[in-house]
């Protein structure tokens, strides 16, 4: 009999390069909405590790998907996007 694995949510942000350690990192128990290469974001409800001053826009310069398995644990799921400084989206 299989018994179904809880599935952990792993997001983290980059800045410039996945070569850095991540600025920011959130995890949840919910998958988080799609992010794709090209998409804006904002930080204004992020910690203080990236520049969240207002009218500073980031861009998705790219997207990465980590799955793994803990044995008789869980599932992760690791989103990593790297992003870089953009002027504001119209």
């Amino acid at each position: 009999m299989s018994t179904s694995l809880s599935i952990r949510y792993h997001l983290e942000v980059y800045e410039g390069s996945f070569a850095n350690d991540p600025a920011v990192v959130f995890e949840s128990l919910s998958p988080f909405l799609a992010l794709s290469k090209g998409d804006f974001v904002h930080p204004s409800m992020w910690d203080n590790a990236v520049d969240a001053s207002p009218g500073t826009w980031y861009k998705i310069k790219d997207v990465v998907h980590r799955v793994w398995e803990i044995e008789k644990s869980h599932i992760g799921h690791q989103i990593g996007i790297c992003i870089v400084p953009a002027e504001k989206p119209e």
